[in-house]
């Protein structure tokens, strides 16, 4: 009786042994599914991470930068230094980083997904310096303009031009200090892509021509054209120039401001009124369109196929 006993017992516990192996197996083959679809989550759902951009380039799961035409953009709102500044000079650190991390995502996806309003720069700017990019910058070729708007001086504007490297030398020579831009909404389409908040306290906005036109000087001589970049090194990350540079740039910019108003004033101190010249006008770099609108037409209406939300200047 005690012998069928043991060996009922014994016969038993194999069967137990292997449902609870088995239980465990299944749990690790539930556990290994959520990690792999958490995984392929932050790769598809995240592109501005360096480390998904870079696999994503490698699947050919996405696309470089797209040009876009001007009349099938993104839907957008247009916001001039102050509005720009209005809005985002509150936000907390954590805000301004998720915010960052959007406009980016927004920028890789070519703006295929999402249904938030691009916000787009408008206004007159004035170049403050200009770098050139290279293979250690997100953007491999072309310049970066750093630009104040005269009116508002608690903005700063990091334009990026970028263009196929041959043209990096009239690029040089066009993007100069002093040098005034003008962004419209009939023409211009500058996607902000990051906000930076300097240590003076200022807000410096980092924005991307995505029509990647033709532009020239409205007072002078000279035009190039962009181009999007085959590929992005999302890794080197924005603003695009060092801190360093933007604030020595910057510096030099108020010197020369301070330095220019005392030669004025000394001017007309020695100046009689019937003699005083008129003053030459600041060189201008304005985009080409190659097919303008026909006149007139409001301004609102110009993106009107693209659906954008335009906002008073």
């Amino acid at each position: 009786m005690d012998d069928d006993f043991i060996r009922g017992h014994d016969t038993g516990r194999p069967e137990k042994d292997s449902l609870f192996g088995w239980t465990i197996f299944i749990l690790l083959l539930i556990g290994a599914a959520f990690a792999a679809w958490l995984g392929t989550y932050r790769i598809f759902g995240h592109p501005e991470d360096p480390k998904s951009y870079a696999l994503l380039r490698k699947l050919d799961k996405i696309e470089p930068p797209k040009q876009f035409q001007v009349t099938s953009a993104p839907a957008g709102e247009f916001l001039n230094p102050e509005k720009l500044y209005d809005r985002y000079a509150l936000f907390t650190a954590l805000e301004l980083k998720r915010e960052n991390e959007t406009l980016l995502r927004n920028y890789l996806r070519n703006y295929r997904e999402t249904k938030k309003l691009v916000p787009y720069v408008i206004g007159r700017f004035n170049i403050v310096e200009s770098f050139p990019l290279s293979a250690e910058t997100m953007f491999p070729s072309g310049y970066v303009a750093l630009a104040v708007p005269e009116d508002y001086p608690r903005v700063v504007l990091e334009h990026v031009y970028p263009a196929e490297p041959e043209s990096t030398g009239i690029l040089k020579t066009m993007l100069t200090p002093g040098l005034d831009l003008r962004f419209q909404r009939s023409l211009d389409l500058s996607a902000i892509i990051h906000i930076e908040r300097l240590q003076d306290g200022r807000v410096m906005f980092t924005a991307v021509p995505i029509l990647y036109g033709s532009y020239t000087l409205k007072q002078g001589q000279g035009s190039f054209s962009l181009a999007p970049p085959a590929e992005l090194n999302v890794a080197a990350g924005v603003p695009l120039t060092k801190a360093s540079e933007t604030d020595t740039a910057l510096r030099q910019y108020v010197a020369r401001k301070a330095q220019s108003r005392v030669s004025i004033a000394r001017e007309d101190t020695e100046i009689t009124p019937q003699a005083t010249p008129k003053p030459a006008p600041t060189a201008e770099l304005v985009r080409l369109d190659p097919t303008p609108p026909p006149d007139p037409i409001e301004p609102t209406t110009t993106l009107a196929t693209a659906q954008a939300t335009p906002s008073p200047t």
